[in-house]
């Protein structure tokens, strides 16, 4: 009986061993299985560190896979730093005309002088160029596929300093999107030039400077003004004081109408009038209106400034008077008081025009002169 059994072992030990023999053969034909792999290193290998690891009870299959894995990652080092060594060469892709190699993993862009990581490839330049300089390259080198297919990269040639954002696709921009940036270049371009918007409205800026400020027509022909204005619009052609002159008087006629809209819904006004004369010897008649809103708003707006170029007769003034509110739609009728000074010839101006118990004389302009009177007949005031 112990014979037997003897000779049953060993006819299955032997058929186990011719088992496991033909396995091994089987993955030395390169049919290895990914899930028996171990993470073994080659040097664990060499050096016998995995022996502790071993036992009579380990599947022979798996150190004969591990073993295979070994040598295909000791290939893959070796063809990787062949690899890198052959990186020093001259780069054939085109990205390379807008970038200086500076060492074996990173290049500086020739446009914007930044420091961007390559690893040996040209993933991150052209990407870079795509999303910071596309609009000054009309054209960028073509990869395998077309650019609008997702571009994958590893986290081992990710640029630190540039990186992409997450699950975003990174595209060429079409020529379509191209056309209409160079569109809106001549579009900003031509909006400086005569009769453009931004040229209108610098133009309307300076106006309202002029008049706001009381600064002379001649201001856009001084050097001062021409020096800021080609430093803040190089682009913009400074309008002639002929021209300023021609803008302000349509400005005026536009104003004037909205002016006229604004105070339809007043019924009842009130004026004050003054001439006076300036530098020059020129005479003005002034003319300004102060009413209530239909919210109760006080308000007031200059109507008119006019040269007077006749003699200040009474007649002469009041004409003035009636052709300035009837161009602005108010009525004499709703004119409930003037005030003016106390000259003679103003003064019957407004009788004539609105009645006598319409016209107030000015109190300022009635103590103005009987102060200076006072000050001569009572020496001890002075």
């Amino acid at each position: 009986m112990d014979s037997i059994a003897s000779s049953s072992l060993s006819y299955a030990n032997t058929e186990r061993a011719e088992s496991l023999q033909s396995s091994c053969s089987f993955y030395d034909l390169g049919k290895s299985r990914p899930e028996l792999s171990t993470n073994k290193t080659a040097n664990q290998l060499n050096t016998g560190e995995s022996g502790e690891f071993q036992n009579q009870d380990q599947n022979p299959r798996v150190q004969s896979d591990d073993s295979q894995q070994t040598v295909t990652r000791d290939r893959v080092n070796a063809d990787a730093q062949e690899s890198a060594k052959n990186t020093g060469k001259a780069a054939k892709s085109e990205v390379w005309q807008y970038y200086t190699k500076i060492d074996s993993i990173s290049a500086r862009c020739n446009i914007c002088m930044k420091p961007i990581m390559n690893r040996g490839n040209t993933t991150n330049l052209m990407q870079h160029q795509r999303r910071s300089h596309w609009m000054h390259l009309p054209s960028l080198p073509s990869t395998r596929k077309r650019t609008s297919q997702t571009a994958s990269f590893s986290s081992a040639s990710e640029d630190v300093d540039d990186p992409p954002p997450k699950n975003q696709r990174l595209q060429t921009p079409p020529k379509s999107i191209k056309s209409q940036k160079i569109d809106k270049v001549f579009q900003r371009i031509s909006s400086f030039q005569d009769g453009g918007l931004s040229a209108a409205k610098i133009t309307n800026a300076i106006l309202f400077m002029i008049a706001a400020d009381n600064c002379p027509l001649s201001i856009v022909e001084n050097r001062g003004f021409r020096a800021l204005m080609k430093t803040t619009s190089p682009l913009y052609n400074i309008p002639s004081r002929k021209t300023i002159t021609k803008d302000i008087e349509l400005k005026y006629h536009q104003m004037k109408n909205v002016f006229r809209d604004n105070i339809t819904a007043t019924t009842t006004h009130t004026l004050t009038c003054d001439i006076w004369t300036d530098t020059s010897n020129q005479s003005y008649l002034g003319i300004t209106d102060h009413y209530l809103t239909t919210e109760l708003e006080i308000k007031n707006g200059c109507l008119a400034v006019l040269p007077l170029s006749e003699r200040h007769t009474a007649d002469y003034i009041s004409r003035n008077l009636r052709d300035c509110l009837e161009s602005f739609g108010i009525k004499t009728s709703n004119v409930t008081a003037m005030v003016t000074d106390s000259s003679a010839n103003i003064k019957k101006a407004a009788i004539d025009t609105f009645g006598a118990s319409k016209h107030i004389p000015c109190f300022a302009h009635t103590l103005s002169h009987v102060v200076p009177s006072v000050m001569r007949t009572l020496p001890q005031v002075e």
